[in-house]
């Protein structure tokens, strides 16, 4: 048994990093692995959900500190955009200003009583030249159905379940997301995203460090980064396909009993 588990870890080992050397693999940066227990997994699973839906690709990068308890992280996909997570019961409303982000299941909600009043002040990983995504991950499918917009005072239609507004801010409906709907960018200007995403990357790694944890993450940022390949990546997609269609079967499996109670009743 001893055996086993060498060769099941080496063979990890081989995708997560050897196997980088030969095939297209996403970078992730995570500066404090053990962190808060369940910040991890949630974080690595947001990251499966960014990747199914295309946002994320085989090229992409990540930046990670699972000891920020906010649903936030850095990525790369072409573009450099912090990300904001919103697990949220329907599409609803997302309301954009120069310095909040609310999310209500109604246009009017949004002004007088949002589930969610996000202070972009409180995010740390934020400059005057960052952009914010803000994910809202929902599972409301009825057709037609998408999250509606207001930036300020107007309103404002998604298109393909993605929306960039004038205050540096996106929003992403997952399950709608198109990425044909990413805005293109010339080649000098996605290597301005890139350095911006490393650079705003490498803040959100060491960030609540002392000074000598920033400059070990500064002087040894390789050795916080492992290459997730497309088979983790796949792996960790259909773990996601698996949850979700078991959950199903559970929910559908209530509904058959109750239905049979009430004929019988």
């Amino acid at each position: 048994m001893f055996t086993n588990t060498l060769r099941i870890r080496a063979f990890a080992t081989w995708i997560l990093i050897g196997a980088a050397d030969t095939i297209r693999c996403m970078d992730l940066y995570v500066s404090q692995p053990r962190g808060y227990a369940a910040n991890f997994p949630r974080q690595i699973m947001r990251v499966a959900k960014l990747y199914q839906s295309g946002f994320l690709d085989d090229d992409s990068s990540v930046w990670i500190n699972t000891n920020a308890i906010s649903p936030v992280f850095w990525c790369y996909n072409g573009r450099g955009t912090a990300i904001y997570w919103f697990d949220a019961p329907t599409a609803g409303s997302v309301r954009i200003t120069r310095d909040r982000v609310r999310w209500a299941s109604s246009y009017s909600g949004t002004q007088d009583s949002p589930l969610l009043d996000l202070s972009l002040a409180s995010l740390n990983v934020l400059n005057k030249d960052s952009r914010l995504t803000f994910v809202v991950d929902n599972t409301f499918h009825a057709p037609g159905a998408t999250v509606n917009i207001a930036e300020g005072r107007e309103s404002d239609t998604m298109v393909g379940g993605y929306w960039e507004g004038s205050f540096g801010i996106a929003v992403l409906d997952l399950p709608r997301f198109d990425r044909t709907q990413l805005p293109s960018l010339t080649e000098s200007r996605r290597d301005y995203e890139h350095s911006l995403a490393r650079y705003q990357g490498l803040q959100l790694l060491y960030a609540g460090m002392k000074a000598e944890g920033k400059s070990r993450v500064v002087d040894n940022t390789d050795d916080y980064r492992v290459t997730l390949s497309r088979e983790v990546l796949g792996a960790l997609t259909q773990s996601l396909d698996a949850f979700s269609t078991t959950a199903s079967s559970i929910s559908e499996t209530l509904f058959t009993d109750h239905t049979d109670t009430a004929e019988d009743d």
